[in-house]
């Protein structure tokens, strides 16, 4: 796999990114691996989609892949707090079967229309010793 499951645990389960995020109807944080977020999350939920948009080298032993994690919420300063605490939660940090998480935070893209919200792309690099979830 490209390591998407190991940053959904990772970031679902840091309080301090969970906090920020809106509420499911099942009362899960908002924080999915897909593309496409539900149809029930609102315009101004705080949200993480966490997704491979670039696919993974597969040309060694280890796992290099870079993942989007886009952090929408329905203002500016929550959406910026949502990828700082994403940031603080894995940037550099060890990966437990071995690797290491690096982010780098896309600029804020504002809303299209009403029915959009603030977003902030961010790629996570995982570097790996082999593949992970």
């Amino acid at each position: 796999m490209n390591g998407e499951k190991t940053l959904y645990r990772a970031l679902s389960g840091d309080s301090n990114v969970t906090d920020l995020l809106s509420i499911d109807a099942y009362g899960d944080p908002e924080i999915i691996i897909g593309v496409r977020e539900p149809e029930t999350w609102g315009v101004n939920d705080k949200t993480i989609s966490i997704y491979n948009a670039v696919g993974v080298d597969n040309r060694g032993e280890s796992l290099v892949a870079e993942l989007t994690a886009n952090c929408r919420a329905g203002t500016e300063v929550e959406c910026k707090q949502i990828a700082s605490a994403v940031v603080t939660s894995v940037n550099r940090k060890a990966i437990t079967a071995g690797g290491r998480f690096y982010c780098q935070t896309g600029g804020v893209i504002i809303p299209q229309d009403e029915n959009d919200s603030f977003n902030i792309p961010m790629t996570v690099i995982i570097k790996a010793v082999r593949e992970l979830e």
